[in-house]
């Protein structure tokens, strides 16, 4: 409930004006994420004794001085973590320079 009020937030008319948001800062993205405990020193190591999550997830991208925030919807495909399936994702980065150019 609290992503859809964010979404809602976001792309209404006022909130969008107050935060300069652009549609060309959005982004459909498709996600295909692994994850493991490396317990055990190997990266792709899916021991079910250890942590092995495989999700496919698809959603929605926006970029905005160096902010990234991602909404997704996923389905794990292992079935290791408890709960049902489809999954949400909300993840906010940010991005900062390694290196400058000329």
């Amino acid at each position: 409930m609290k992503h859809l009020i964010l979404l809602i937030l976001l792309f209404s008319a006022d909130t969008a004006y107050a935060l300069d948001i652009k549609k060309e800062n959005f982004y459909l993205v498709g996600v295909l994420e692994h994850t493991s405990s490396i317990f055990t020193g190997n990266l792709t190591s899916c021991d079910y004794q250890e942590m092995c999550i495989d999700m496919l997830e698809v959603g929605i991208r926006y970029k905005h001085n160096g902010f990234i925030f991602t909404t997704l919807l996923g389905n794990e495909l292992n079935g290791v973590v408890p709960g049902g399936n489809p999954r949400a994702t909300f993840r906010i980065e940010k991005e900062f320079r390694l290196f400058k150019g000329k």
